[in-house]
């Protein structure tokens, strides 16, 4: 009887696991550079992916861009200017 529990509760445990997004967050570091009197600073980003079925949305610090292939729209915001574009996909 306990065997049959933990196969039956493995069981629902990888099927709610498969059928989720994946997400990804990705650090990324760039050192500070001069070049012909120009300096800058070094940047540390944070970047947050999200992939579905049909869609993915990316989102940074600076900008989102989101996809559903199933409206076939991408939609592009930029915070630092607060803008918005919506794009239709062949």
């Amino acid at each position: 009887m306990k065997k049959i529990l933990t196969i039956l509760s493995l069981v629902i445990l990888l099927t709610g696991v498969s059928l989720a997004d994946v997400y990804i967050k990705q650090n990324s570091h760039t050192d500070a550079i001069e070049m012909m009197g120009q300096s800058q600073p070094a940047q540390d980003e944070v970047n947050h992916l999200w992939l579905g079925d049909n869609k993915m949305a990316m989102h940074s610090e600076k900008q989102s861009v989101i996809i559903n292939l199933d409206a076939k729209k991408m939609m592009m915001i930029d915070h630092q200017d607060k803008t918005y574009v919506e794009m239709d996909l062949p």
